[in-house]
């Protein structure tokens, strides 16, 4: 339970929230299968390239702390961060399927 409220805690640490949001909006960036971010389309600016850097360095760093405090691996956060990740998406924006594949929601 407790990594659960964690986790939404991470929601609201991203410094670039509102720059995150627009990109996912406009279907440049996506929630991977793995808890991070990723480019939906193959040629995307350097500006989102960065984005997504500074966004998964971030979460990798807080999935550390997270899997630290609860005795869990790295890739246990964050694949429970990937499922609510997915789940709150809204609308019109991707995430990636099991096998890799970007889905619009």
């Amino acid at each position: 339970m407790r990594i659960f409220a964690i986790i939404l805690i991470l929601f609201s640490l991203n410094v670039s929230a509102l720059s995150l949001q627009q990109a996912k909006n406009q279907g440049l960036i996506g929630e991977m299968n793995n808890g991070y971010v990723g480019a939906v389309q193959a040629n995307v600016p350097s500006s989102v390239k960065q984005l997504i850097k500074r966004t998964n360095d971030l979460r990798r760093q807080n999935f550390s702390k997270l899997a630290q405090q609860n005795n869990l691996s790295i890739n246990q956060v964050a694949s429970q961060f990937a499922q609510k990740a997915k789940q709150r998406l809204t609308r019109g924006q991707y995430y990636q399927s099991g096998n890799g594949s970007w889905t619009k929601k």
